[in-house]
């Protein structure tokens, strides 16, 4: 079956709506200050920026911010046991592991430790060694990784204001439905230059109504980072923290992942090509905080969402995209935030060339692989 016929079947099958938190507001249940910091890193709103703004990874890890203008963003863990960028992990300590003869031992720590992972992310067995006695050894996985603490430096060339060090503590390993596990990450916020202060979720606040339970999760992803435009590179040696209140872990989490062969890291791609209404293939986003969107791929065959609304006139062909994430959507029809829509019956406007508009013949294009749906109701 090919691409495009795929497209037609799982347009009318695999459907789910999907809610983009993006920068959204404080939720009342969470009493904290300045919670802000997922509209600050980089170059734009992580997740989802305001319509025709530059840049935004996508993602939403960060270690401070002073007065919501100095960002200090930790999107990469290196695990050689040298440095990446601006970041090192100095010591890894853990409360317990499994020693030579079997038995569950008390904590041990490592100094520059080297570290593995698996193409889902999962932290592979790590044989540690005692600092100050290498005859004293175990090892620690799964379960045994949860409670452990992380000591990584952070040094830019600014300034002494932006070189710190800080403790990262593994508070829980969740494994999805894929076996992917998801990882939440805490820091002592009076460690780093930050205007909050005692212990911090590394990632921002998911959407609690569409994703209950699986507030300030992320995926480790293997051997991938962001640019200043917020577009995917390859980095070795890492491991990219993806929050699924942003774009990246978010695609992860909804089973667009980058592991699973008839996916691969092109259809991840895609997957946030759409989430961040990047209709133009620039980097440029179409979006706003708690925007809904209903997604129809070749790529699952998970059926409706529980949450979703049943589907009527109110939900609009709002694009379809290539299977190429370089490139921009196929098409563009009724636009996620109505300021972006186009004149009847005229093109998208983009900057290389204009996108026609949107219809269902687009489904069966070639290299058609997602489709996305704008809802117009109230």
């Amino acid at each position: 079956m090919t691409p495009a016929t795929r497209m037609a079947v799982h347009a009318i099958y695999a459907t789910a709506l999907l809610v983009l938190p993006g920068c959204d507001p404080e939720p009342a249940d969470f009493d904290d200050e300045d919670w802000s910091f997922r509209c600050t890193q980089l170059n734009g709103c992580q997740g989802g920026g305001t319509g025709g703004v530059t840049g935004g990874g996508g993602n939403t890890s960060f270690l401070g911010q002073i007065n919501t203008v100095d960002v200090f963003p930790l999107n990469n863990l290196p695990l050689d046991g040298t440095a990446h960028g601006d970041v090192r992990i100095e010591s890894i300590a853990v409360a317990m592991c499994i020693d030579r003869a079997g038995f569950v031992g008390p904590g041990i720590s490592e100094i520059n430790p080297t570290l593995s992972v698996d193409a889902t992310g999962k932290l592979l067995t790590k044989t540690m060694t005692r600092t100050g006695d290498p005859s004293t050894e175990c090892d620690v996985y799964d379960d045994y990784w949860v409670g452990s603490k992380w000591t990584i430096s952070y040094d830019l060339p600014e300034g002494p204001t932006t070189s710190f060090q800080t403790v990262l503590t593994i508070n829980g390993i969740t494994i999805d439905g894929d076996g992917a596990p998801l990882y939440e990450i805490w820091l002592d916020s009076d460690t780093v230059p930050d205007d909050r202060t005692g212990p911090k979720p590394l990632c921002g606040y998911a959407d609690e109504e569409n994703e209950p339970g699986m507030d300030f999760e992320a995926y480790f992803i293997p051997e991938i980072g962001i640019d200043e435009d917020g577009g995917l590179l390859t980095v070795d040696d890492t491991v990219f923290i993806g929050c699924i209140s942003g774009s990246y872990g978010k695609a992860e989490y909804w089973g667009y992942k980058h592991f699973i062969p008839e996916i691969g890291m092109s259809g991840f791609e895609v997957a946030n090509n759409a989430l961040r209404a990047e209709y133009c293939g620039d980097d440029v986003t179409y979006t706003e905080p708690n925007t809904p969107i209903w997604f129809q791929s070749i790529f699952t065959d998970e059926g409706p969402d529980p949450l979703a609304p049943p589907a009527t006139s109110n939900w609009e062909l709002e694009a379809v995209w290539s299977d190429d994430p370089t490139e921009p959507a196929l098409c563009v029809g009724t636009t996620r935030l109505s300021s972006n829509q186009p004149l009847l019956d005229e093109s998208f406007d983009c900057p290389i060339a204009p996108l026609p508009i949107c219809d269902s013949s687009y489904f069966s294009a070639t290299g058609a692989v997602l489709a996305t749906w704008a809802w117009t109701g109230d």
